[in-house]
């Protein structure tokens, strides 16, 4: 499906243009203005939203709902962050060795390291405390995999909500270059 959107405020002009391809029945995109940050929601069957005081409402056909709770029909919510591909500044291969995760999570994440060779690791992160505070977490990585462009994703795992604060990696970069 071909989209255009125009979003056009006080200050700001913001043009998009492109192409999604979605065997979703629903696609929602959402963008935050202050970094155009882009989240985006599947089958997530409402044709607006708001925030009132606290409180986050969407809309449907039929009514307005209240958004609440870890489920949705009673299913577990996923997840996913995926970041954009980096070089960590650097032309040469390299290799993560661990990563430091700032974060608060009740449950389990999924972090998926992707090298330019398309072939992906899975790691689970866990939280050493069973506090769902603020807290970091090391992770450590395989030693095998290295590449020069790196992509990382984050996913939830039994729709647990979280929240990171901040990703450190120890990346070693190598004496060869590509």
């Amino acid at each position: 499906m071909a989209n255009e959107a125009y979003l056009i405020l006080p200050a700001l002009t913001c043009e998009a243009e492109g192409t999604v391809a979605c065997r979703e029945e629903n696609l929602t995109l959402v963008m935050e203005l202050t970094r155009f940050a882009v989240t985006q929601y599947t089958n997530y069957n409402f044709n607006s939203f708001c925030k009132i005081g606290d409180t986050y409402v969407g809309a449907t056909d039929k009514g307005i709902h209240e958004l609440t709770g870890d489920t949705y029909n009673n299913i577990h919510i996923d997840s996913l962050i995926t970041f954009l591909t980096s070089d960590f500044g650097s032309i040469n291969q390299k290799r993560i060795r661990e990563l430091y995760v700032g974060h608060e999570v009740p449950g389990s994440l999924e972090i998926t390291l992707k090298a330019d060779d398309g072939e992906e690791k899975t790691y689970i992160l866990t939280p050493e405390f069973e506090s769902q505070k603020q807290h970091g977490d090391r992770l450590k990585i395989s030693r095998k995999k290295k590449g020069r462009y790196w992509t990382m994703s984050i996913a939830n795992v039994d729709g647990c909500d979280f929240s990171i604060d901040q990703i450190d990696a120890i990346v070693i970069i190598e004496e060869k270059k590509p």
